[in-house]
């Protein structure tokens, strides 16, 4: 059986130790991830005014701006996890997020 988590829930913790909460989920038992996944490149929002909302609201490791995601991806797959989808953020607070979100999402996922 696959047993996975959100990284939404894990903020404080990433926030501490990104890749020992990591290595803790591994050995209580979790293989599978769904990071939350800010798609900052597709909706043209400055990567520096994301991670000032970010650090002000306490979740600068909850959420992976689209523009880290795929190294962060690649990371959390060396150890051992499965990406078994994303939660994407924001849909309802910018208008046309969605439309531009899910096609870059799709290719950062590969």
């Amino acid at each position: 059986m696959k047993i996975g988590v959100n990284t939404f829930g894990l903020a404080s913790c990433l926030h501490e130790d990104f890749p020992g909460t990591f290595q803790s989920l591994r050995t209580i038992g979790y293989t599978t991830v769904e990071p939350c996944i800010i798609a900052d490149e597709a909706y043209n929002i400055p990567k520096e005014q994301v991670i000032a909302g970010l650090k002000k609201s306490g979740f600068e490791q909850a959420f992976w701006l689209g523009s880290e995601a795929h190294e962060k991806i690649a990371g959390v797959r060396e150890m051992g996890f499965e990406v078994i989808g994303a939660h994407i953020s924001m849909l309802d607070l910018l208008p046309g997020y969605f439309d531009a979100a899910v096609p870059y999402l799709l290719k950062i996922a590969m």
